[in-house]
């Protein structure tokens, strides 16, 4: 990495993006978006070589019947569900806390004090929360504003597809004010700001946007010298169209903290040159960089992309073969077809004109074996045959084409969804199977919690500077919970943990947990709520039949002994 991005002009900031010209990195995203063709490189079946004259004409019959199912895109999609499935839980503390006096000791048999939030960390929780449920989000591509958590889910998505998913909070520049400032460059010359005017806390959240970009577009990369982290993005310069959906109004940015902690914005103009004139944003955020980068594992590897093609082929031939089924082959052997002899006034001799032969339903043809001479010159007539080539048996793709799925699912640890017959697991396999998937799903986990706690911290300082009270959130901070989604359990699965929590082997928590349950303290309150009621309930029943009882016996009921039996 380069000690100093800001003296890298445009081509030589594009290049610091890394894997974009990539094979792999083209084909997954190209495979995502649905794209199996991928002019003729989706295809891993036989073809011509392209110097046979026939080898266009091939390859046009092909993708006239190429079939597709796109499994990169739903191994990826079940991958960010599992992660945010649920919405996430986020808490506002303050960095006061730790100098407090903590709270006295409950009473014995009494409940611990809660501490209750500030009214600043109140008013830090409804300022995220209302704009966590606002569209102040775009997904780079998209001309619809969506939710912030549509583009975390975007930047996971490509995350898992090329290694990297950037994030970028910015300000529309239909908000921005171009002011001057004092003299930075070597000249002396004044420089253009853009600025944002100042407006209460509720305003300026309406202002404050998350974008998604392209993997190709932005990267947040590390400068080993100082060790401090910068930020590039970088938008087609020729596309007018798309700086202006996306808000930005020019054709990047790049984002770095200098030495005095002090965050720099710098606008990367088409025709932007490190050493002469540019705009530049310099602002107090405690070190924080409006971009950030998801980092985890790619779940699309090399072996998920070749078994796609593989599948992809699989299913085009399963096609080709029901239309070979329905539309049978016919060879006929020494088989003469119908028609007439005529002489040819050129040659002098009879040439045979065939005529049509007509198939199908309510159609009848005859045909006879054609005329030949043996060795002696003796004329014969041959025996005619009709030979049928038969399709592959349809089983063959259909086996060929579960064995795939099931690989791609066990490449990205997701084979427990797979039913009993098509995995052929058992309750036990099936668990670890979960189990793998569970670890699989961490690292992202992790990740997400560190990007999705990045966002807030950094919208809660940016909601502070452009209202005017840079410092007024700066002793909060915010921790972030996301809750991992594994789907529902199998039978077996589920008999599996109640036999564990009977033998005394797993508590009923930690298996309701097991199997699924959100939030276990609340289900137990809840069921602790429905057997006291029961208990209740019998003994009301039991006390009203004792009462009754004692009524007949003190009435002289005569279906009562003298032992008040009946």
């Amino acid at each position: 990495m380069p000690k100093d991005i800001t003296t890298l002009p445009p081509d030589k900031l594009l290049e610091e993006i890394p894997n974009t010209n990539e094979t792999w990195f083209i084909e997954n995203m190209t495979l995502f978006a649905g794209d199996h063709w991928m002019n003729a490189a989706g295809w891993v079946g036989p073809q011509l070589d392209k110097k046979d004259p026939g080898a266009s004409q091939m390859m046009e019959d092909i993708k006239r019947a190429f079939v597709s199912k796109n499994v990169v895109r739903e191994i990826v999609s079940r991958h960010v569900a599992g992660v945010l499935g649920n919405d996430p839980i986020w808490k506002v503390t303050s960095d006061m806390l730790e100098n407090a006096d903590p709270p006295e000791d409950p009473p014995e048999g009494g409940e611990p004090e809660e501490i209750t939030p500030s009214p600043l960390e109140v008013e830090a929780e409804e300022i995220i929360r209302a704009w966590w449920d606002g569209s102040q989000g775009l997904v780079a591509g998209e001309e619809a504003l969506s939710s912030p958590l549509t583009v975390i889910k975007s930047a996971i998505e490509r995350a898992l597809l090329t290694d990297r998913g950037p994030l970028r909070l910015f300000i529309p520049s239909k908000f921005l004010t171009e002011v001057s400032t004092e003299a930075t460059d070597e000249k002396g010359a004044a420089r253009e700001t853009a600025v944002i005017e100042t407006s209460e806390p509720g305003e300026t959240l309406k202002k404050i946007f998350l974008l998604g970009p392209e993997a190709d577009q932005a990267t947040v990369g590390l400068d080993n010298n100082a060790m401090t982290q910068y930020g590039i993005y970088l938008i087609d310069a020729d596309d007018p169209d798309t700086a202006e959906i996306e808000g930005v109004g020019h054709t990047g940015e790049i984002v770095f903290v200098d030495e005095d902690e002090m965050t720099h914005i710098r606008i990367i103009e088409a025709d932007y040159d490190p050493k002469g004139e540019f705009d530049e944003i310099k602002i107090e955020m405690g070190g924080k960089l409006t971009m950030f980068e998801i980092q985890v594992p790619r779940l699309v590897s090399d072996s998920v992309r070749q078994l796609q093609k593989q599948l992809n082929m699989i299913l085009t031939m399963m096609g080709r073969n029901v239309v070979q089924a329905g539309f049978l082959e016919r060879i006929l052997l020494n088989a003469q077809l119908p028609g007439v002899t005529q002489l040819n006034e050129v040659t002098g001799e009879e040439d045979f004109i065939p005529d049509d032969l007509e198939l199908g339903p309510g159609a009848t043809a005859f045909i006879q074996g054609v005329t030949y001479q043996d060795a002696d010159g003796d004329e014969h007539i041959a025996d005619p045959k009709v030979v049928y080539r038969n399709p592959v048996e349809t089983k063959t793709f259909i086996e060929s084409r579960e064995e795939i799925y099931r690989q791609i699912l066990e490449e990205a640890k997701q084979s427990h969804i797979l039913t009993v017959g098509e995995a052929n697991l058992s309750g036990k396999s099936r668990m670890e199977s979960r189990f793998d998937y569970e670890a699989s799903l961490e690292d992202t986990q992790h990740e997400v919690e560190q990007a999705l706690t990045w966002v807030f911290e950094t919208v809660l300082k940016m909601v502070g500077i452009f209202s005017g009270t840079p410092d007024m959130f700066n002793s909060l901070n915010v921790s972030v919970q996301t809750e991992l989604n594994l789907g529902r359990p199998g039978p077996d699965e589920v008999k599996m943990v109640i036999d564990k929590v009977d033998a005394k082997l797993q508590s009923r928590r930690a298996g309701m947990s097991e199997l699924g349950t959100k939030d276990v303290e609340t289900e137990e309150a809840q069921i602790e709520k429905e057997q006291l009621k029961s208990t209740q309930d019998r003994f009301t029943s039991l006390a009203s039949a004792i009462q009754e009882t004692r009524g007949k016996f003190d009435a002289g009921n005569p279906d009562l002994d003298e032992e008040g039996d009946e």
